[in-house]
């Protein structure tokens, strides 16, 4: 049975869920939402490689997938970025969920949803009840502290306010709730208060918020591919990821096996969409992913 009492107790292992979006409900096809899980005692070791990277390019602005334009330094930090997540997710020390929503499909139920963040709120209890069941399930007693990007919880314009929007609220009484479930930890525990921060600052979360939006940015540009270059070649690192873990577990050579999740839905099962993949074509840059 899981239970939120004792959660401050050594025997509970302690993580934080840094989540952002990608994509506007009702107007683009796919609806994105992104999770990176660290384990806590881990955090200050995965800041320091993150600054490392910047103090090698004298880089040390916001780092936004949407803004990176050419190789320049951004691009060159987001790479280093990448390769060190490469690594820290196939150790064991960083999980990533994300979840692709196709609006389009038939059985997607847009009628479950009267307001926008509503659809928003539910998908992304949805995405954090998959990503806890998938790589903490083993786990015999959890607690969990959720850090959102702001931009992505407010997109909808000011008119869209703590008072209408109860994503705070909503979240914690959702995830608590599907605890329930067996494929939860059998002690579970989710932070009451979730932390709204925007992505533009210097610390420790906001690094760890910037390099969200740089996977979950590489995955939307799988699947909705532009022309530019630095963005499709950063694209094809986690495509390598991704096709790696389509693969049955032993041919699986990555080691990310139950440690990065990408899923669909209302489909469920990525590797079904997973196309062969397409070499980059010259001049373009595009990727083919569905």
């Amino acid at each position: 049975m899981n239970s939120n009492t004792h959660a401050g107790n050594l025997d509970y292992e302690h993580f934080i869920i840094y989540h952002d979006e990608s994509g506007i409900y009702k107007k683009d096809r796919f609806f994105l939402t992104g999770l990176l899980l660290i384990k806590s005692e881990k955090k200050a070791d995965i800041v320091h490689r993150l600054n490392k990277s910047r103090d090698e390019e004298n880089y040390h602005r916001e780092i936004h997938f949407t803004k990176i334009k050419g190789f320049l330094p951004k691009f060159h930090v987001a790479k280093n970025w990448l390769r060190s997540a490469e690594r820290l997710i196939a150790s064991g020390d960083m999980y990533f969920t994300c979840q692709i929503v196709d609006t389009h499909h038939r059985d997607f139920k847009h009628q479950h949803f009267s307001e926008r963040f509503h659809a928003y709120n539910r998908l992304t209890a949805m995405a954090v009840t998959s990503g806890i069941a998938w790589h903490l399930k083993h786990k015999t007693a959890v607690s969990l502290h959720m850090v959102s990007d702001e931009k992505s919880r407010r997109a909808e314009g000011a008119t869209i306010t703590l008072s209408t929007d109860n994503f705070e609220r909503y979240l914690p009484r959702r995830i608590q709730t599907d605890s329930s479930r067996a494929s939860f930890p059998q002690r579970f525990h989710f932070n009451r208060e979730v932390e709204i921060l925007p992505s533009n600052g210097a610390t420790p979360n906001h690094q760890l918020i910037q390099l969200t939006d740089v996977i979950l940015g590489c995955i939307n540009q799988c699947i909705n591919p532009s022309t530019n270059r630095a963005k499709s070649a950063l694209a094809e690192i986690v495509l390598c990821w991704i096709d790696d873990i389509c693969k049955k577990p032993w041919e699986q050579t990555n080691g990310m096996h139950r440690k990065l999740n990408v899923f669909m839905f209302p489909f469920g099962d990525l590797a079904r969409h997973l196309l062969l993949r397409e070499h980059v074509e010259s001049g373009r840059g595009q990727l083919s992913f569905f």
